[in-house]
């Protein structure tokens, strides 16, 4: 008797063209509420490194992501995001929503 990942097998009967990899990590979408301008340190006096358009998805790079849940829309907390672009800086929480406008 022993134990395995249960992302390397597969149910009796089933196939895959994939070879199954493990499980994926929460990840949390935020949206731009405005045209947003990352920065590069957590202040609107850091310099600007990028920018998000309205309704443009943001995917949070913090660690505890109800943390970070419960800064969106607050003023003065700021969230470390991604664009889809790749570009990564820090976010104003307070222009940022859950769900698109």
């Amino acid at each position: 008797m022993g134990y395995v990942a249960a992302w390397y097998v597969l149910p009796e009967g089933a196939s895959s063209t994939e070879t199954p990899g493990p499980p994926a990590l929460p990840t949390l979408t935020v949206y731009a509420t405005v045209e947003l301008n990352l920065r590069a340190q957590p202040t609107t006096n850091s310099t600007r490194i990028g920018s998000a358009t309205l309704n443009s998805p943001l995917t949070v790079l913090e660690d505890d992501l109800d943390r970070a849940r419960a800064k969106v829309g607050q003023q003065d907390q700021w969230l470390l995001v991604e664009t889809e672009d790749g570009v990564r800086g820090w976010a104003a929480a307070w222009f940022v929503s859950l769900r698109t406008l």
